[in-house]
């Protein structure tokens, strides 16, 4: 079934323009990043089955190379770049440090709040250094390793 034979309500081009983004699922906002299907399948179908090769996971899809995307009918290089390119983007912005009140660290939760959208979804160690002011405000952070799947090395003089 082609996507315009959907009522409108369930399109989800109209759907986001009706009831915002957030009211869509993974699916339908790949979908619209997908923008058609093949002859057989539309977009919606292709962006369900791209999602069932990741597991259901957008993290998991988020890994997925270009070719690997490729792979799944309906998606040539030029989607699987877009498809990339806005999972990287999700990424970046969950990665952009928070507002200024929020970042004090006050507890191990407040260390991973602050670093769990820049850790989450790795396949590798890392090893990540906060700085903070006197009252506990998040200065920068820095990156000091990478390791391999179980662990990282970190001398002690980069501490």
């Amino acid at each position: 079934m082609k996507i315009k034979d959907l009522c409108a309500d369930e399109r989800p081009r109209e759907k986001m323009l009706g009831k915002g983004a957030s009211a869509l699922s993974n699916a339908e906002l790949l979908a619209i990043l997908l923008r058609t299907g093949t002859e057989g399948r539309n977009a919606l179908e292709v962006a369900q089955i791209l999602l069932s090769a990741a597991g259901g996971s957008l993290t998991a899809a988020s890994r997925m190379s270009v070719s690997e995307l490729c792979r799944i009918d309906g998606i040539g290089t030029g989607k699987a770049v877009t498809i990339g390119a806005a999972l990287e983007l999700g990424k970046r912005l969950c990665s952009e440090v928070p507002d200024v009140r929020k970042n004090i660290i006050h507890s191990p939760a407040d260390v991973y709040r602050e670093l769990s959208s820049v850790l989450r979804g790795l396949q590798h160690e890392e090893c990540w250094i906060l700085y903070l002011s006197r009252n506990n405000r998040v200065i920068s952070r820095e990156q000091l390793s990478v390791g391999g799947q179980s662990e990282t090395i970190v001398e002690v003089k980069s501490v």
